[in-house]
């Protein structure tokens, strides 16, 4: 069965993804977790345009260090996030050496969050 171009085969809906295109601001999700480093650079270019930390990311998270996207760095302990906060930060690597997890969103291309 197929209709304006979809056929059954393709149930789980990437070709209309694909021809119509992504919706809402982010498409994608990292998890970092404790004692792990991720690089937002190169192909993952963009995949940390928002970061989430998690509720258990308040013990030690201090040591947790956060490259963003201009080169600067901050530790956890300098941000005072909130747990369970979205923050639209532009970020190029995560070392969570925290004990909590950190969950970065990949915007959509095409979407500035700088208007």
């Amino acid at each position: 069965m197929s209709y304006e171009g979809y056929s059954a085969v393709e149930s789980d809906g990437s070709k209309q993804l694909r021809l119509a295109g992504h919706f809402g601001t982010y498409t994608g999700v990292t998890v970092v977790a404790s004692g792990a480093t991720a690089n937002f650079t190169g192909s993952n270019l963009g995949d940390a345009a928002a970061v989430m930390f998690s509720p258990s990311s308040g013990e030690d998270r201090g040591t947790a260090v956060v490259t963003f996207s201009d080169g600067t760095q901050a530790t956890l302990a300098q941000l005072h996030p909130a747990s369970s906060s979205l923050y639209e930060f532009g970020l190029k690597k995560i070392v969570n050496t925290g004990t909590g997890i950190v969950t970065t969103f990949k915007q959509q291309a095409g979407n500035n969050l700088n208007g």
